[in-house]
């Protein structure tokens, strides 16, 4: 499911807005097969057209959709009329303004860069660190970048981060907090269903909880791997807050030390199936969870059901938790007819070290097939002693046969059969046989004189021979 090993394309904003352009860009890809990252630089122009222009899209987004049953409680869009050409048409431009903007000489050598240093085939997690609140809400997943580059997902970042442990759950199978909040004119009940669809869970549901009961489930010693929240929520001057009920409202401030401890005890994913939640997210950042996901603009039910499904079937079905995210929020581009612009609601947020998270690292029966180094040294062991004994036996068994000679036959079957194997060699004409016939033995007699072989000797020498080879007998026969 994997292109090859994640990397990761940090570009740090700085302080950079809309208004005032993006003065020093720092960017890092990180690779890791490779010791140091690759850092360069840039900038981004003053946009101030670009800026109102999301205004402006925001604005007529909220219109468009406040009819519907949305996530959120208020929405403040009074006073402002809409049509769908016009949203159409403003979203439009808002696409093509955003990439004219990045695609300003200014910025043009960051761009270069990471194509440079990017495959097609990559995973690829581009990681945005920005402090302005509307930076955030630019249609970053349609950079053409993203585009070309189909395992590129998009997440945002905060500026200070620090590493993550690697903390486990500790039990079998994935362990999963879903807090159900005020639903109030929602349908949180098919959240619950594609919840329950998931393989080898164990999920704890609490519904309209007070902040004590999610306060003290947070503090659960086993631990969490997904926090999961449905419900009304939004962003209020900057500050995230969920509706836990009718009455409570809850702020990441009120339960941080509980989420820290659940951090620190495995937490990896929050997911926030509600509204306006880039609040939440940028307070969640500063207690380092791996990823969070929320929704950048109200979300109407039907639209957040089916992030959800879309969202979990492609977790659990096998692709790391950033492209699991992509695919469902393309998925959610087949129902723009309903609701336009509905892929542009979700986003992630990460801490820049979280490495890529599989469905499969939950399952701790799967991981406890591969045996850990000790155990593996156990069993190298005992299968070398075992190997020893066996080639001890069968040496010692060989050796006693060839003492007793029991193989002797049969080697020497088997010499004869491969020498017969052997092709004929031809005869070497740098070679002299002088043969001792009969009429040779009747006229000096056998074995041959002493003299006739000396005068044999020095005719054969005039020749200039490497060597010279007698094959005779030398007795001597008694004269009849």
């Amino acid at each position: 499911m994997t292109g090859g090993p994640l990397k990761k394309v940090i570009l740090n904003m700085g302080a950079g807005t809309l208004g005032k352009g993006c003065e020093t860009i720092i960017g890092e890809i990180l690779d890791g097969q490779q010791r140091y990252p690759v850092r360069f630089t840039g900038h981004l122009p003053p946009a101030p057209e670009l800026a109102l222009q999301q205004q402006r899209w925001q604005k007529l987004y909220a219109v468009r959709n406040q009819d519907q049953s949305l996530r959120i409680q208020l929405l403040n869009v009074d006073g402002i009329r809409y049509s769908e050409a016009a949203f159409t048409q403003i979203s439009q431009a808002l696409v093509v303004q955003f990439n004219s903007w990045l695609k300003s000489d200014a910025f043009r050598s960051v761009e270069r860069r990471i194509r440079t240093e990017l495959k097609r085939t990559d995973d690829v997690q581009l990681i945005l660190e920005t402090r302005d609140p509307q930076l955030r809400r630019l249609p970053w997943h349609l950079w053409q970048l993203c585009e070309d580059y189909p395992r590129v997902e998009l997440t945002f970042g905060a500026s200070d981060w620090q590493p993550l442990t690697n903390a486990r759950s500790k039990t079998d199978g994935a362990r999963v907090l879903a807090t159900f909040g005020n639903d109030n004119g929602l349908d949180l009940q098919a959240d619950l269903a594609a919840l329950n669809r998931l393989p080898d869970t164990h999920l704890t549901v609490l519904e309209s909880p007070s902040v004590n009961q999610l306060h003290e489930s947070l503090w659960e010693p086993d631990g969490w791997d997904i926090f999961f929240f449905a419900g009304h929520s939004q962003t209020q001057d900057e500050q995230g807050i969920v509706s836990l009920n009718e009455t409570d409202r809850l702020t990441v401030d009120q339960i941080k030390h509980a989420l820290e401890k659940a951090i620190a005890n495995g937490l990896k994913i929050a997911i926030f199936n509600a509204c306006d939640g880039l609040g939440l997210a940028a307070q969640l950042s500063a207690l380092q969870i791996p990823y969070v996901v929320v929704m950048r603009e109200p979300v109407p039910d039907h639209i957040a059901q089916q992030f959800l499904q879309y969202l979990l079937t492609a977790f659990a079905g096998g692709a790391p938790f950033h492209l699991a995210v992509k695919e469902a929020r393309q998925r959610l581009a087949g129902l723009e007819t309903e609701i336009p612009c509905a892929s542009w609601l979700p986003v992630i947020w990460q801490n820049p070290t979280a490495p890529a998270i599989y469905w499969q690292d939950f399952q701790r029966q799967q991981r406890s097939l591969l045996p850990s180094a000790k155990s593996a040294n156990k069993i190298w062991s005992r299968s070398a002693r075992q190997s020893f004994w066996k080639a001890g036996l069968v040496a010692g068994a060989v050796m006693g046969l060839r003492l007793l000679a029991l193989l002797e036959p049969v080697e020497l079957i088997a010499y004869d059969h491969l020498m017969r194997q052997r092709p004929i060699e031809p005869l070497d004409d740098r070679n002299v046989v002088i043969e001792i016939g009969e009429k040779a033995t009747s006229q000096y007699r056998y074995p041959l004189p002493d003299d006739v072989l000396v005068d044999l000797i020095e005719k054969i020498n005039q020749a200039q021979p490497l060597a010279i080879g007698l094959d005779v007998h030398r007795v001597q026969l008694p004269v009849a």
